[in-house]
Parts: C-alpha cells; sequence; structure tokens
C-alpha cells in the first residue's frame, strides 16, 4: 500500500511528459541498490533514455539522491484508468517491478 501513497497529481503521472523512459517500481532501499548496476548501466548505454524511480514516499529522496540522472516518481493509484495514464504520459519502454513489489492488476493491464 505504502508505494501508492503520494500526492494526487503526481499519481496520476502529471510530472511525467512524454519521453522515451524505464520505470523501476521498488518498495525498499534494498531493492534499488540491488538494481543499482542495472540503473547505472542502462544511464551509461541509453544516454537520452529518461530512468523513472518509483518507491513509499519515505525512500524517494534518499533515491534522488543515490541516482541523480534519475526522476524520482510516485506510483500510479491502482485504478486501469490512473494506471492507463500514467503509462501514456510518461512514454514507458519497459517496468521493471523489483523484486520486492507486487504490481496491481491494473498495471499489468494498462502495460499491456
Amino acid at each position: 500500500m505504502g508505494m501508492f501513497s503520494g500526492g494526487l497529481r503526481e499519481a496520476l503521472g502529471a510530472r511525467l511528459e512524454k519521453s522515451r523512459s524505464l520505470l523501476l517500481i521498488g518498495d525498499s532501499e534494498q531493492a534499488f541498490e540491488a538494481a543499482a548496476p542495472f540503473i547505472e548501466a542502462v544511464g551509461r548505454r541509453f544516454e537520452r533514455l529518461r530512468i523513472v524511480l518509483s518507491g513509499p514516499p519515505e525512500l524517494r529522496d534518499r533515491l534522488q539522491r543515490r541516482f541523480p540522472e534519475a526522476l524520482t516518481h510516485a506510483a500510479p493509484l491502482p485504478l486501469l484508468s490512473t494506471c492507463r495514464r500514467f503509462v501514456r504520459n510518461g512514454g514507458f519502454r519497459s517496468i521493471v517491478a523489483l523484486d520486492d513489489v507486487r504490481l496491481p492488476r491494473a498495471m499489468i493491464t494498462a502495460v499491456g
């Protein structure tokens, strides 16, 4: 439940603008640290790809400091219309759910 708290505008994808993006969703600092080599390698290899990290509000400040080139963002509300808008606004090429996250059915449907 923690990954869905945050501002409503942000949860609707208001901070996102269409761009080629990669979204990583996680619920713990350990999950993002385990993914750090991947995040850094993707950032080096695909410089024009925007990396978006989504986690609980209390984690996003630490993620922004740890990965300054990435954008931290709230996850969408677990509603199909919200998830569709979020995916559309973000221009996501891929969405990666880190090992500690179970994506809601609405997000899986929106991506599919």
